[in-house]
């Protein structure tokens, strides 16, 4: 989940554009975010740099948890194989 300011947030995986507002606010202020289930944007309260940023952390949090899960099967699978004898 990614926060996009003032009490919102959406799932990072469902964000596909981002676009920053600059008409009459300057640069890095506000953002229209575009998502796959919706037909026109969320504006939100946060850079675009600072939505990429939570999106990469994210990515990457997710990504080693998948590996964590792996790892641990991996290791279920390996004790089981032991035979009782030395399991002892």
């Amino acid at each position: 989940m990614v926060h996009l300011g003032y009490g919102k947030y959406w799932r990072s995986d469902a964000i596909v554009g981002l676009m920053p507002i600059e008409d009459d606010r300057g640069p890095g202020r506000r953002t229209d975010v575009f998502t796959a289930t919706l037909d026109h944007p969320i504006v939100a309260s946060r850079s675009e740099q600072a939505i990429l940023e939570d999106m990469a952390v994210a990515s990457g949090e997710q990504f080693r948890v998948e590996e964590a899960r792996v790892v641990v099967n991996d290791l279920l699978d390996g004790l089981n194989d032991i035979p009782d004898v030395l399991k002892r």
